[in-house]
């Protein structure tokens, strides 16, 4: 399988470096050169480049009830920014303290950077941090299956039976076998300045003409498809197979393109029209919105509207073959899925994290996103990829001005 473009694996999670937009008054051709389709973890606080540095922490070997041996160390791999000193936080270091194990930890920009060096022997990766592209592109040689009788806490805490590595819905995950672990879900939800507008209960409610240009919206392809379908009401995984659902798509998105004063590609970007009132609705991440309001006092506010939306993962992966390294990186899986950590990193991180979160704080507990799990709808990855190219060609055509 080629590698496709790394943006579309971190609209936000503190790893893309991107910073360009479509826009009425300047159409960037970004995504002509690349092809790409934006599809993947968005939502985290940061869009800090690529970290090249190491994190150790840990101490000394240390055994699982005597029934297997672990590892000395490990190396994660993970996306950096906010999310990378979250998860630091929240798990890395407790699981160092609990287990003696000493982790390696270091910041990537996609998944799609460890494979070819995973299949070469150049880097030894036992614990990544990527979404659902990357694990079907590394799903058939380097993706170890994640054995089910070391993370017994995810599977008796996992609360979306949508996200297990065997469901119909993993399209990213094909086959019994599980290749990844979840982390996380977000949603691509609407956004609106409170102090300008009453709370939104459609995506129709911000396409007014008190709004025109005052609108911004994601120019991550698959995620503004995914928008456009569900203000159409329509099934965005249909879209090949249904001649009427394309059409939806792309007659939905042309209609905002109205509106639309700027079609981002970064959250930053995003984060930048909100504070300076430049926009003041669209679609966005609910854990951006609730940094920019809370640390920058940003008159902004975050819902799921009745439509739905579209939405994606976050996972957890193993990369190498052989014990006690893969071991001990499926006891760094299982961890991860336990309610106190679960809450540690939801106090830094307000993302709906799949499993159950002891006493969890305010800002995670309001979580639209949550609340509305059932009506946020996933991607069939494998149709993503396939059709990135012809999309975001399709997405410039229509949205350049």
């Amino acid at each position: 399988m080629s590698q496709p473009d790394r943006s579309d694996e971190t609209a936000a999670c503190g790893s893309s470096g991107r910073t360009g937009s479509h826009s009425r008054r300047g159409f960037l051709k970004t995504t002509a050169a690349t092809g790409t389709v934006m599809v993947g973890l968005a939502g985290c606080t940061s869009d800090s480049e690529t970290e090249n540095t190491t994190t150790t922490v840990g101490g000394t070997t240390s055994s699982s009830g005597g029934k297997q041996e672990l590892a000395e160390k490990i190396n994660i791999y993970t996306f950096g920014g906010a999310n990378g000193e979250g998860i630091k936080e929240a798990y890395i270091d407790g699981f160092s303290d609990e287990y003696g194990v000493e982790v390696n930890h270091q910041t990537i920009a996609s998944g799609w950077d460890l494979i070819p060096k995973i299949k070469n022997d150049s880097v030894t990766a036992h614990v990544v941090e990527q979404n659902p592209g990357s694990v079907l592109g590394g799903v058939s040689d380097v993706w170890q299956p994640v054995r089910l009788e070391n993370i017994p806490t995810v599977q008796e805490n996992l609360q979306d039976d949508r996200l297990r590595g065997d469901a119909d819905a993993s399209t990213f995950d094909p086959g019994e076998d599980w290749h990844y672990v979840p982390k996380e879900v977000w949603a691509q939800g609407l956004v609106y300045n409170h102090n300008e507008l009453d709370e939104p209960s459609s995506w129709k409610d911000i396409y007014t003409s008190e709004l025109k240009e005052k609108v911004t919206n994601t120019g991550f392809v698959s995620l503004a498809m995914g928008v456009a379908a569900s203000e159409a009401e329509v099934d965005f995984n249909q879209i090949k197979a249904d001649q009427s659902v394309a059409d939806a798509i792309w007659n939905q998105i042309e209609e905002q393109n109205e509106y639309v004063y700027q079609w981002w590609e970064s959250g930053s970007s995003a984060q930048q029209l909100l504070t300076r009132e430049t926009a003041l609705a669209g679609n966005f991440w609910y854990g951006r919105v609730v940094s920019l309001r809370e640390d920058q006092d940003v008159p902004i506010s975050y819902t799921v509207p009745e439509e739905g939306t579209v939405g994606g993962v976050s996972c957890w992966s193993v990369g190498v073959a052989e014990d006690p390294g893969r071991y001990t990186a499926e006891k760094f899986l299982d961890y991860q899925a336990r309610p106190e950590p679960s809450r540690e990193y939801a106090t830094k991180i307000p993302y709906y994290q799949p499993y159950e979160v002891s006493d969890p704080p305010e800002a995670y507990k309001q979580n639209p996103d949550k609340k509305n799990i059932d009506n946020i709808k996933l991607w069939d990855y494998k149709l993503v990829q396939e059709h990135r190219e012809e999309w975001s060609q399709k997405f410039q055509k229509t949205v350049r001005r």
